[in-house]
């Protein structure tokens, strides 16, 4: 039988954050964001607006992009959609209010040093630069943030940091996230900065209030966190209701800004990528086949392209077994099922031209909290099993860094495609074992069929 626990679980740590914690969290973080940055491929496609609507937000106060008019019809308006006589990004303006404080600490250091500013980086059509820097220190602050979790889930330091690091570079983290301000890679942050401060509202309940401000902003960056948002706010009407009134305030703040600031600068609660007639809906009857492809397809599949996350099956089964498993695990597990119900009914469910799950890349923090107690199982197997096991672990994560190294550092595998035909135009390319992603570029090329 199953018991739900309400009060804190074994195998969780509430003494808190010790200094070495925070320490070794900022350096895993500075880490990834140096390896993250440097890496030399850069996938500016959906998300090549982003920096240009987090300066005009920062400068003009606003996120129309017609004083970029030139550029877009170079670009020939891709990804723009007018709303009455002015142009914006199409897509979800989150990734950019994020990139606002980065922008502007990289002005007040370039003016010190005589470097191009933002804008002019923007005129110089190098601003893609400045894009992946964004997005590399949102999944840097992720990865540290993955390592806290850990540890308060009472995984030994050692093993939290290859966790976290196993986090930033082996799965769509690295191949995905950090490659374009993508609404990816802030999605992960506020759902890893969600589910750590609900984690400390375990000892001091106070903290779960503050989970509705990533939680609530999470919907601006893209339209699936308002699954998150919602499981959450009852997990909070269940497990805190004395918090629940400030919960939902705060949240409902965040999002009647948003409708308000829609509403007086075109004139509707929500822009068009947010309503269901702006996305391309699956057949409910396509949904088994189309999750199998999110999961086990040999060029979309999550188990895939990072079978290290085969850990974050095992993690509900542990803590199953030992009984241990509390509301919180309980929401964790809905979010990730409605999320894989949602993005398989998504009308493009391959996710256009992408390495391997693109799709998934918003939950893996909440795949991460499930590999936290198989990793503390393994830790404490007994030593022949714990050899067993860590030999098994190292090859899954081998081959999850290798799938998503090729990502990020050759464009081999992201021409898999457009050749020998556009995925777009046959999507069963993703069930084709004979052509596999993670492969293009190495031996010899396809022959063409």
């Amino acid at each position: 039988m199953v018991t739900v626990v309400s009060n804190s679980p074994p195998g969780w740590n509430a003494s808190g954050d010790g200094a070495r914690d925070l320490v070794t969290a900022a350096v895993l973080a500075g880490l990834v964001l140096v390896l993250h940055v440097v890496s030399p491929i850069r996938t500016s496609f959906d998300s090549r607006w982003s920096i240009h609507t987090g300066v005009s937000l920062a400068y003009r106060g606003d996120a129309d992009l017609d004083e970029y008019a030139a550029l877009l019809r170079a670009e020939e308006d891709y990804g723009i959609e007018r709303r009455g006589d002015r142009r914006y990004s199409r897509y979800p303006v989150g990734p950019s209010l994020m990139a606002i404080p980065v922008v502007l600490v990289y002005d007040v250091v370039a003016r010190l040093t005589s470097r191009p500013t933002a804008e002019d980086l923007i005129a110089q059509r190098r601003a893609v630069a400045l894009e992946v820097g964004v997005a590399s220190l949102i999944v840097a602050l992720t990865t540290g943030v993955i390592y806290l979790t850990a540890r308060r889930r009472c995984v030994r330091w050692v093993a939290a940091a290859l966790l976290a690091l196993a986090f930033a570079f082996c799965t769509p983290a690295w191949s995905t996230a950090s490659r374009g301000l993508w609404q990816h890679g802030p999605s992960m942050l506020v759902l890893a900065s969600a589910v750590y401060l609900m984690l400390l509202a375990r000892r001091r309940p106070g903290w779960v209030v503050f989970a509705a401000l990533p939680l609530g902003f999470g919907f601006l960056i893209r339209p699936t966190n308002a699954i998150p948002l919602a499981v959450f706010t009852a997990y909070v009407a269940i497990r805190h209701p004395r918090q629940l009134a400030w919960f939902v305030l705060l949240w409902a703040c965040v999002l009647g800004a948003f409708g308000l600031v829609n509403l007086s600068s075109f004139g509707a609660l929500l822009p068009s990528y947010f309503l269901p007639s702006g996305q391309p809906i699956g057949a409910w009857s396509d949904l088994p086949w189309v999750l199998a492809g999110h999961l086990v397809s040999p060029n979309r599949g999550l188990f895939v392209f990072s079978p290290i996350l085969l850990l974050a099956l095992a993690g509900p089964i542990v803590q199953v077994r030992r009984r241990t498993i509390d509301a919180l695990d309980i929401a964790v597990l809905v979010v990730l099922g409605a999320h894989s119900v949602a993005i398989s009914l998504a009308g493009q469910w391959w996710a256009g031209h992408s390495f391997g799950p693109r799709f998934t890349t918003d939950v893996l923090p909440l795949l991460a909290y499930f590999t936290m107690p198989a990793v503390l199982a393994v830790d404490e197997s007994p030593p022949r099993v714990k050899s067993v096991a860590l030999a098994i672990v190292t090859v899954l994560a081998a081959w999850s860094l290798f799938a998503h190294f090729r990502a990020a550092t050759t464009w081999d595998v992201w021409a898999w495609n457009g050749t020998p035909v556009s995925i777009d135009e046959r999507p069963e390319r993703a069930w084709d074992w004979s052509d596999l992603q993670i492969l293009r570029g190495i031996g010899s090329e396809r022959s063409e069929p």
